[in-house]
């Protein structure tokens, strides 16, 4: 959800078509082009306890009594895994997001200016409605991607510390890798059934407040 969230804030700030904004939106999509399995290691380095750059952008600003173990304290792990994985997603829930944007008609906005709407009503009452079919995709991938996220967590943290991050994906893995077969293939079986279950669900459910333009 924080993906889609910060992804729908960055496409209402970049939507217009200017030089500066296509540079913002190629720098905010670059992320997801990286490999996971990179990723993670390039975050295994900012997040290093001893000097990692977050506990050393921590000491700059004279706050290091903040500084931790961010990958292998239970208490902020899986929450560090998972701004990792929006950081590589945003952009990507951004361009989906932009598309829908750039559909909408110029016309109700200026009608609504007249009417004297905030641009917070019109980001109501106007954008979401009409933009519904993006959120309905964007929703509908954040939760293939999140039920099936594996490389960042093997990467990092490998489920650890004590199952803290574990994962469908990697637990499937290990159980693979230690010769329980039959069990491994029930998990996968029900991942499978779990991501049909909440998809179709959502989706049927979004398709209800579409509306044509």
């Amino acid at each position: 959800m924080g993906k889609n969230v910060i992804g729908f804030i960055l496409a209402l700030l970049v939507q217009r078509q200017t030089r500066f904004n296509y540079v913002n939106r190629a720098i905010i999509f670059l992320p997801i082009t990286i490999s996971p399995l990179v990723l993670a290691i390039i975050f295994l380095s900012i997040y290093n306890p001893t000097n990692g750059l977050l506990n050393a952008f921590l000491d700059v600003l004279h706050l290091g009594n903040l500084k931790q173990d961010w990958l292998f304290d239970p208490r902020f792990s899986l929450t560090s895994i998972s701004i990792m994985e929006i950081w590589q997603q945003t952009g990507f829930s951004m361009a989906i997001f932009i598309a829908g944007l750039q559909s909408i008609p110029k016309d109700f906005y200026d009608a609504a200016n007249i009417d004297g709407a905030t641009t917070i009503q019109q980001i109501r009452y106007i954008t979401v409605p009409l933009i519904i079919q993006s959120i309905n995709v964007t929703l509908m991938l954040s939760i293939i991607s999140g039920i099936k996220v594996f490389a960042q967590v093997y990467g990092t943290t490998n489920g650890g510390p004590a199952d803290q991050t574990q994962v469908l994906s990697t637990f499937l893995y290990k159980s693979f890798g230690n010769g329980y077969l039959g069990y491994s293939s029930a998990v996968g079986l029900f991942t499978t059934l779990l991501i049909m279950l909440l998809t179709f669900g959502i989706v049927g459910y979004l398709r209800t407040k579409e509306i044509e333009l």
